[in-house]
């Protein structure tokens, strides 16, 4: 069923298993985001808002790890979309890999608190980080200057 009733200000349903923005930019940008989600965690995800916006996953299957991998690239792709909204230049995966360079350092920083505290909770933060940093690597999406996987924080 195809419809155009307003989810949220911008955002229309499209097919009963497709949503997008309006913004022919932010449709590309999600679609990269999509893209790497899928390469990243093996999953097949459906393309759809629940998934990509409010981080709701249809399969129940998932690995909670992966599941926190895709909400990191979801919440990162989505403030990537809020810090560019008024801009004229289409969204990149760099904009996105420089938040998500910020995103890892508050969440190193976070994980060294934890250890330092004896917290239980840090101990996802390498099952996390490590696949999806490593496959950025892999594909050559981190420049130089990123040392992901070498930052020392003390």
């Amino acid at each position: 069923r195809a419809t155009t009733d307003t989810i949220l200000p911008g955002i229309h349903q499209v097919t009963s298993n497709a949503y997008h923005h309006s913004c022919q930019k932010i449709q590309a940008f999600w679609s990269s985001i999509h893209v790497l989600i899928k390469e990243i965690t093996r999953q097949e995800v459906p393309f759809t808002f629940e998934s990509l916006i409010l981080n709701i996953w249809e399969d129940d299957t998932i690995p909670s790890t992966t599941r926190d991998q895709m909400m990191i690239i979801t919440t990162v792709a989505k403030s990537v979309i809020a810090w560019r909204w008024k801009k004229p230049e289409p969204l990149t995966i760099k904009d996105w890999l420089d938040k998500l360079w910020n995103y890892y350092i508050m969440e190193k920083v976070n994980y060294h608190i934890n250890v330092n505290n004896n917290c239980q909770s840090s101990s996802n933060f390498e099952a996390i980080w490590f696949t999806l940093l490593e496959h950025l690597k892999s594909q050559n999406q981190i420049p130089f200057q990123y040392d992901f996987l070498n930052l020392s924080i003390y």
